[in-house]
């Protein structure tokens, strides 16, 4: 039987996955591309990890942000949390954002709760 560490039966299940996936942390930077997300993206892996996610519509963005300022009576930043608001306090969302990769796409965010996010 062959064994896998979980971190090599996430790896592969990624790779072979058929969504694009960018994993990001709390604060937007990514620590996980998939080979589909590359494509995507038109960057390579090491170009993308570590960095900031910045390939959000930044009008979306700070569509997004006006309407949680009014709702939560508090100044929300445009930026990226406020595409993972609801994440980063507690709850899940799943919205769809517009991606840049040389020609706009409209992509599915999944934002988990503590504001990681998945762009499928």
């Amino acid at each position: 039987m062959i064994r896998f560490r979980p971190e090599q039966l996430w790896q592969a299940l990624v790779e072979a996955g058929t969504h694009v996936l960018f994993v990001t942390d709390s604060k937007g930077t990514i620590v996980h591309v998939n080979a589909l997300a590359e494509q995507l993206l038109g960057q390579q892996r090491k170009d993308l990890v570590g960095k900031l996610a910045t390939f959000f519509d930044a009008e979306e963005i700070a569509v997004r942000a006006r309407a949680l300022t009014k709702s939560q009576k508090r100044q929300i930043p445009a930026d990226y949390r406020a595409l993972a608001w609801e994440a980063l306090h507690g709850a899940a969302s799943v919205r769809e954002c517009t991606v840049f990769s040389g020609a706009r796409r409209r992509r599915v965010l999944e934002c988990r709760q503590g504001g990681a996010c998945l762009g499928l």
